[in-house]
């Protein structure tokens, strides 16, 4: 298992069929946070039913500076987080499929 204090990104409190991608564009990060639903060992393309909504979800990303903010990008809205020894930490809003959240250094 890989120590939660080597990564770069952690969730805590995630669901297990919550999937994340984490990306840098520049200065800037983006995750996105899928609530996948199905079987992902089913072939062929793969429908979101009945998602159940994801609440109390936090995550903790590791940058080199403390951000300017934290946004919602779905809403467009700035987000209350905690900086603190190189680690940034928020609590993602309650969503059902997907949340996407840009750190803006």
């Amino acid at each position: 298992m890989y120590p939660a204090s080597s990564r770069s990104i952690s969730l805590e409190n995630a669901p297990i069929n919550t999937e994340v991608f984490y990306k840098i564009h520049g200065t800037n990060h983006i995750i996105h946070l899928v609530n996948f639903t199905g079987d992902r060992r089913m072939a062929g393309p793969q429908r979101v039913q009945d998602a159940i909504e994801v609440h109390g979800l936090r995550v903790r990303l590791r940058v080199p500076a403390r951000p300017q903010r934290v946004v919602s990008a779905l809403e467009n809205t700035s987000m209350a987080f905690e900086w603190q020894d190189s680690s940034l930490t928020f609590e993602a809003p309650p969503f059902a499929a997907h949340g996407v959240w840009l750190i803006e250094a």
